[in-house]
């Protein structure tokens, strides 16, 4: 029996969890070992469980490094931002994974957005595969939409930092003894398998042979509960006002726009002692997302992909409000499709617009419809067991 490890380094949501899930749940049945390095133990814990895995801590990191910007507009500057930018610091943790590596035997690595642990990985003896969305698996000379980049400084900065992304990736290569990389996109080309968890209509970049695997995401949770009223039924996953800090005003456009809101993801948040309206109910826990969909007339939300998805596939209209470039590009994929609209929440004129467009125009919710006729055979039971087969091929090879 073999001993695979599974990391999670980066990003906050509970969909990285949900993406290997499936994985490590197989691997074990089968009789293999699994590890897990991940950054969140108690949210992995209670997703993919506790039974038969062995957990482990990531090699630790500082939150953020040098003078790069707050809010990173490409993949380059995200990196830059998270360590990839100072050349000795990106050095200690690859060594550092290089150590674990080596305490876990590993025969096989699954890597879900975990940059550090992919670079220690490469020259380390054994097979690797990413996991994850299209943001997270950048090809060569990966472009974003050009809006992301609005100025002339804007793309000077960003082709700094990749520049030295790309030149701190070579000196771990070199100290390594592995060849050198000419862009971000070429160290993910070197993992054996690239599973891609989305639709291509829903990859962040445009690439001509994806190797594309859908979605899947937890089953079950509480049915939701619509305010009183004639108004649409809107769901609503949204940050608390700690992270989204224009919560407050969102929920009260919303609201006097009679829109019955289904809030989750804001329980308890005094945004809605400031709110309070008859057309808001804030949902406790998780919601089934199958319900909701069947009973909502469209839906908000920042972007997260794992909801997202699941609401398009059940052909739900979007309303998107973007807190990153992840989110703001899923958006554009969106708004392309016909099937949602991309707003800006600091404009309560763009929002107004936004919510009227998807009530009046059936074009929207029609878009959403020709997603789901498109992949109304998808099995994401079926796709989650396909990768568990082939990650579990990796050490055989």
């Amino acid at each position: 029996m073999a001993r695979y490890l599974l990391t999670w380094e980066l990003g906050g949501g509970a969909g990285h969890c949900v993406n290997l899930a499936p994985i490590a749940q197989m691997l074990r049945d089968r009789g293999h070992s699994v590890f897990l390095a991940v950054k969140d133990k108690l949210k992995a814990k209670d997703i993919i469980g506790d039974d038969g895995f062995t957990y482990l801590q990531p090699p630790a990191r500082s939150r953020t490094l040098e003078r790069y910007k707050e809010r990173p507009a490409t993949f380059a500057e995200v990196l830059a931002r998270v360590g990839f930018g100072n050349a000795e610091y990106l050095w200690m943790i690859t060594c550092r994974w290089r150590e674990l590596f080596a305490e876990v035997a590993t025969d096989a690595g699954v890597f879900d957005y975990s940059p550090f642990a992919l670079l220690a990985s490469c020259g380390a003896g054994f097979p690797r595969a990413t996991l994850g969305t299209g943001y997270f698996s950048p090809p060569p000379n990966a472009q974003l939409p050009s809006f992301l980049l609005p100025t002339a400084e804007a793309v000077r900065e960003s082709a700094k930092a990749g520049s030295v992304v790309v030149a701190n990736v070579n000196s771990v290569l070199d100290r390594n003894n592995q060849d050198p990389i000419a862009c971000i996109g070429d160290l993910h080309q070197r993992a054996d398998r690239q599973f891609l968890l989305t639709f291509k209509e829903l990859d962040h970049f445009a690439r001509p042979n994806g190797d594309y695997y859908g979605m899947w995401s937890p089953a079950g949770g509480a049915p939701p509960s619509w305010p009183a009223g004639d108004g649409p039924r809107v769901f609503a996953y949204l940050k608390p006002t700690d992270l989204f800090p224009l919560l407050t005003p969102v929920l009260a456009a919303f609201c006097k726009m009679g829109l019955r809101l289904a809030v989750y993801g804001v329980d308890g948040d005094p945004a809605l002692q400031r709110v309070e309206s008859e057309y808001l109910w804030a949902a406790p826990a998780r919601l089934d997302l199958d319900r909701v969909a069947d009973e909502c007339d469209f839906a908000v939300l920042h972007g997260n992909n794992g909801s997202l998805t699941h609401l398009l596939r059940r052909g739900v209209p979007l309303l998107i409000l973007p807190m990153t470039t992840e989110q703001a590009v899923i958006g554009c994929r969106i708004a392309e499709l016909g099937a949602g609209i991309v707003a800006n929440p600091r404009s309560p004129v763009g929002l107004i617009n936004a919510v009227k467009s998807l009530v009046r125009k059936p074009s929207y919710r029609q878009a959403a419809r020709a997603f789901q006729e498109k992949y109304s055979g998808y099995d994401a039971a079926a796709s989650a067991y396909r990768v568990a087969e082939h990650i579990e091929r990796l050490a055989a090879n």
